[in-house]
């Protein structure tokens, strides 16, 4: 499915593309897991974002979007034909941009939503990533058991805490490890409830 974006809301996400080139138009290629209705607001975002910093779409940049409907199978394919069209940036999720790594190692590739980018084999380290490879991680390992030791002091007569985990992404393993030591710390008591949403 191709789905062609004009237009977004959340401009910070505007630092996935913002090489200089000769070229008058600049092309950027990202793969969605879900579907349109849930990858729109993300496209729209990343869209509005670039617009103010002078990248407009028809007139200086092409958006090439792509969504695998929520079959993770149909990913490699739908990253050979965003390939083929040689983008100047590729950008994914986690286990997006994992596979995207697989595929090339000259194209930029900017990831989101990731857990531990060192661990899931994406950067050499946060210092000195190295590669093709750039982005945001979350910092669940650091973030993840300071959120609940805050959660504790804020409230400390709660007893049990529900933890979500995306089961459709590799990351959600990571966030229970990482999850299940806080829990075992004192007076934790952390359960951990899988969900399904789409990157």
């Amino acid at each position: 499915m191709r789905v062609d974006c004009r237009y977004s809301r959340r401009p910070h996400l505007a630092v996935f593309c913002t090489r200089t080139d000769a070229r008058k138009f600049f092309r950027v290629g990202f793969v969605i897991t879900g579907n349109s209705t849930v990858g729109r607001p993300l496209q729209e975002a990343f869209i509005s974002g670039m617009q103010a910093l002078g990248y407009v779409a028809g007139q200086n940049i092409i958006y090439d979007a792509r969504y695998a409907d929520n079959d993770i199978a149909r990913v490699p394919a739908l990253i050979d034909e965003l390939i083929s069209l040689k983008p100047d940036v590729l950008a994914g999720a986690e286990p997006v941009a994992r596979v995207m790594l697989s595929k090339t190692s000259t194209i930029p590739i900017v990831m989101w939503n990731s857990a531990d980018p060192v661990a899931a084999g994406l950067i050499k380290s946060l210092a000195r990533p190295g590669g093709n490879v750039t982005g945001v991680s979350m910092q669940w390992a650091e973030l993840g058991p300071k959120e609940i030791e805050l959660l504790r002091e804020a409230l400390p007569s709660v007893t049990r805490i529900a933890h979500l985990l995306d089961v459709n992404t590799p990351a959600s393993k990571f966030d229970e490890q990482v999850t299940s030591r806080a829990a075992r710390q004192p007076r934790n008591c952390v359960l951990s409830l899988p969900r399904r949403q789409s990157l």
